[in-house]
């Protein structure tokens, strides 16, 4: 995993290099979270992301404001996918 990142507001954090990853490899670590992503697609590369679900609206005002432009990438639902199996 790309280590260079850092926490730039309370629950954001963001890439100092956007980091190219496969999207599914990227969602599947990543249950509940959003991304803030260019689509490549079955690779995205990831500017900004959020570890916690309470933090993704914050991520969604933080894309407005410093990657307008750029997709949010939604993060799978963990009690969705935990109920096909």
């Amino acid at each position: 995993m790309n280590t260079q990142e850092k926490e730039i507001e309370t629950g954001i954090y963001e890439f100092l290099n956007p980091w190219e990853v496969d999207a599914g490899e990227w969602l599947e670590n990543h249950l509940d979270c959003d991304a803030i992503i260019d689509d490549l697609g079955t690779r995205i590369v990831v500017y900004a992301y959020t570890r916690n679900p309470q933090f993704n609206r914050k991520l969604s005002d933080y894309r407005k404001e410093s990657y307008s432009g750029k997709t949010i990438l939604r993060g799978i639902s963990s009690v969705g996918l935990n109920s096909i199996f």
